[in-house]
């Protein structure tokens, strides 16, 4: 019996067909996903990706003052 394989995005489950998004950072790569197989950094679409790495749209009032740039002059 042959056992074809097919990728599975990380969040949704979904079966990929086509290309895929993967977190390529080194360092994420190290520190952020476990599987050996890589499993865990294949997903669908970017919002996927970004639901997995906690990556949220937030408002401006709530980005910490550490993270607020001086203007140029």
């Amino acid at each position: 019996m042959i056992m074809s394989k097919h990728l599975t995005c990380a969040v949704c489950r979904k079966t990929l067909d086509d290309d895929v998004y993967m977190c390529r950072d080194n360092f994420l790569q190290a520190k952020f996903f476990d599987e050996q197989d890589c499993s865990d950094n294949v997903f669908c679409s970017p919002e996927c990706a970004m639901r997995a790495l906690s990556v949220e749209l937030v408002r401006p009032e709530d980005v910490p003052s550490t993270a607020w740039q001086d203007d140029d002059q």
